[in-house]
Protein backbone atom coordinates (compact mmCIF):
# COMPACT_ATOMS: atom_id res chain seq x y z
CA UNK A 1 0.00 0.00 0.00
CA UNK A 2 3.02 2.64 1.01
CA UNK A 3 4.23 1.52 -2.78
CA UNK A 4 0.95 2.24 -4.30
CA UNK A 5 0.49 5.59 -2.02
CA UNK A 6 4.00 6.79 -3.17
CA UNK A 7 4.02 6.11 -6.79
CA UNK A 8 0.54 7.66 -6.73
CA UNK A 9 1.93 11.10 -5.30
CA UNK A 10 -0.98 11.21 -2.73
CA UNK A 11 0.37 13.35 -0.20
CA UNK A 12 -0.67 15.50 -3.25
CA UNK A 13 -3.93 14.25 -3.89
CA UNK A 14 -5.19 14.22 -0.24
CA UNK A 15 -3.92 18.16 -0.10
CA UNK A 16 -7.02 18.66 -2.63
CA UNK A 17 -9.40 16.69 -0.42
CA UNK A 18 -11.96 16.58 2.12
CA UNK A 19 -11.20 14.84 5.31
CA UNK A 20 -13.46 13.70 8.07
CA UNK A 21 -12.90 11.41 11.23
CA UNK A 22 -14.36 7.61 10.81
CA UNK A 23 -15.48 7.56 14.45
CA UNK A 24 -13.79 4.21 15.87
CA UNK A 25 -15.51 0.84 16.37
CA UNK A 26 -15.45 0.54 20.08
CA UNK A 27 -15.48 5.13 20.77
CA UNK A 28 -16.26 5.01 24.53
CA UNK A 29 -15.24 1.36 25.83
CA UNK A 30 -13.02 1.17 28.94
CA UNK A 31 -11.00 -0.92 26.60
CA UNK A 32 -10.31 2.28 24.10
CA UNK A 33 -9.81 4.61 26.97
CA UNK A 34 -6.88 2.26 29.09
CA UNK A 35 -5.27 1.48 25.18
CA UNK A 36 -5.14 5.79 24.23
CA UNK A 37 -3.70 6.10 27.99
CA UNK A 38 -0.83 3.73 28.08
CA UNK A 39 -0.58 3.05 24.29
CA UNK A 40 -1.41 5.22 21.30
CA UNK A 41 -4.42 7.33 19.85
CA UNK A 42 -5.43 6.45 16.27
CA UNK A 43 -7.31 8.64 14.54
CA UNK A 44 -8.66 6.92 11.20
CA UNK A 45 -9.49 10.08 8.38
CA UNK A 46 -11.27 9.57 5.36
CA UNK A 47 -10.20 11.46 2.33
CA UNK A 48 -12.62 11.83 -0.15
CA UNK A 49 -13.05 14.15 -3.88
CA UNK A 50 -14.01 17.69 -2.93
CA UNK A 51 -16.00 17.17 -6.30
CA UNK A 52 -17.90 14.19 -6.37
CA UNK A 53 -17.14 13.18 -2.85
CA UNK A 54 -15.69 9.76 -3.88
CA UNK A 55 -13.50 7.99 -1.14
CA UNK A 56 -10.02 8.29 -2.46
CA UNK A 57 -8.44 6.98 0.56
CA UNK A 58 -8.64 5.62 4.14
CA UNK A 59 -5.55 5.99 6.86
CA UNK A 60 -5.08 5.67 10.44
CA UNK A 61 -2.97 8.05 12.14
CA UNK A 62 -1.20 6.41 15.15
CA UNK A 63 0.19 8.57 17.79
CA UNK A 64 2.19 6.91 20.75
CA UNK A 65 1.58 8.25 24.28
CA UNK A 66 5.26 10.18 25.62
CA UNK A 67 7.20 7.13 27.43
CA UNK A 68 6.22 5.04 24.42
CA UNK A 69 9.79 3.78 22.84
CA UNK A 70 8.20 4.35 18.81
CA UNK A 71 7.20 7.42 17.08
CA UNK A 72 4.10 7.90 15.11
CA UNK A 73 2.57 6.32 11.90
CA UNK A 74 0.22 5.64 9.87
CA UNK A 75 -2.08 2.52 8.31
CA UNK A 76 -3.47 2.85 4.93
CA UNK A 77 -6.38 0.98 4.97
CA UNK A 78 -7.43 1.45 1.38
CA UNK A 79 -6.32 3.64 -1.77
CA UNK A 80 -8.50 4.80 -5.15
CA UNK A 81 -6.21 5.25 -8.01
CA UNK A 82 -8.86 5.40 -11.07
CA UNK A 83 -11.56 3.01 -10.90
CA UNK A 84 -9.56 0.37 -8.95
CA UNK A 85 -9.89 0.43 -5.22
CA UNK A 86 -6.74 -1.02 -3.25
CA UNK A 87 -7.98 -2.40 0.02
CA UNK A 88 -5.38 -3.96 2.80
CA UNK A 89 -5.92 -7.24 4.50
CA UNK A 90 -5.22 -9.81 6.97
CA UNK A 91 -5.93 -13.11 6.04
CA UNK A 92 -5.23 -16.51 7.14
CA UNK A 93 -3.91 -19.33 4.75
Amino acid sequence: MQRLYDENHFDAILDRCTASEVPAPDAGTYELLLHETFCCKKRTIRYSDQDTGDELALISHVTPVPGVPWGPYRIISRLRIGNVVYEASLKNP
